[in-house]
């Protein structure tokens, strides 16, 4: 987990409040977990380096652009 979701969890956790509401607090995008990696690199920008995925059932996750980019390094390795 990057410093900054663990630093947005903890935020979150400490407020007591939904991570929808917090997410939007932040004005951080959510997403669907079957959001495909161009929709949430369009969200992804130098103001806003993260989007909280839903994953239902109220549960959510943190993806910030240095996921993407270790997930985009590790499958160019594989190739």
């Amino acid at each position: 987990m990057s410093a900054f979701a663990a630093t947005a969890l903890v935020l979150s956790l400490a407020a007591a409040q939904p991570a929808a509401a917090f997410a939007r607090e932040l004005g951080l995008p959510v997403v669907a977990a079957s959001a495909t990696i161009e929709q949430i690199t369009g969200c992804i920008t130098r103001d806003c380096p993260a989007v909280f995925v839903n994953l239902g059932d109220s549960r959510f996750d943190i993806l910030t652009k240095y996921d993407l980019l270790r997930a985009i390094a590790h499958s160019t390795e594989e190739s």
